[in-house]
């Protein structure tokens, strides 16, 4: 639970693994520490705090995976593991571990910017895409969020992806609202081919 209490052991061990130096042992006892049934907000923060010490990124990638399976997370530990995703350096852990996320709609819903913030971190356009793809699944995505994503998908450089991720958002689209129309048609007129450009703007009519 958010606020339950640390086993007698839980900060002795936390202390071990803060100060083993090899990512490999200190992940072991990281993966130990998950075990714990309840954990609260935290002891939860203060796991991800020692997570990010460690400088491989399939290290923490593999941990956050723990955490994110763990059957009852608060709000509060699902904001901690945004921190812990946004110092993932390699795109393809980054996207990864964002699309591990999805699964918690509401909490995807409720906190949407700043999971878009952390998708402005992954410099590949493919694994941006592909992340796009789903987030745009989402059941709870309201006016707001669109919009969001509309400008995040005018960043992406490469004029294929942008086009394809349009013309797959488009129908979801309420085209009547003026803030969406003029979101996406800006986002189609930032595509540099005159084709690609035609079909996303002529997908949303």
């Amino acid at each position: 639970t958010a606020t339950a209490k640390p086993p007698p052991t839980f900060y002795a061990q936390l202390e071990l693994a803060n100060n083993i130096s090899s990512d490999e042992e200190k992940a072991k006892l990281l993966q130990h520490l998950l075990c714990i049934n309840n954990l609260s907000d935290k002891m939860l923060a203060d796991i991800v705090e020692c997570i990010i010490t460690i400088y491989s990124d399939q290290e923490k990638y593999e941990l956050l995976q723990l955490v994110l399976k763990r059957s009852s997370l608060s709000n509060k530990q699902l904001e901690t593991t945004v921190e812990l995703i946004h110092d993932i350096r390699s795109d393809n852990y980054k996207a990864n571990s964002l699309k591990t996320l999805l699964s918690r709609e509401q909490f995807i819903a409720q906190h949407f910017s700043i999971i878009i913030e952390a998708t402005e971190e992954i410099y590949s356009d493919g694994d941006k895409s592909n992340f796009y793809k789903d987030l745009m699944n989402s059941r709870y995505l309201q006016l707001v969020d669109y919009c969001m994503l509309l400008y995040a998908i005018k960043n992406i450089n490469n004029d294929a992806s942008k086009r394809e991720l349009l013309c797959k958002l488009a129908p979801k689209l309420p085209k009547t609202n003026p803030k969406i129309s003029r979101a996406y048609i800006d986002a189609a007129d930032s595509i540099y081919s005159s084709q690609d450009k035609a079909t996303a703007t002529l997908a949303f009519q």
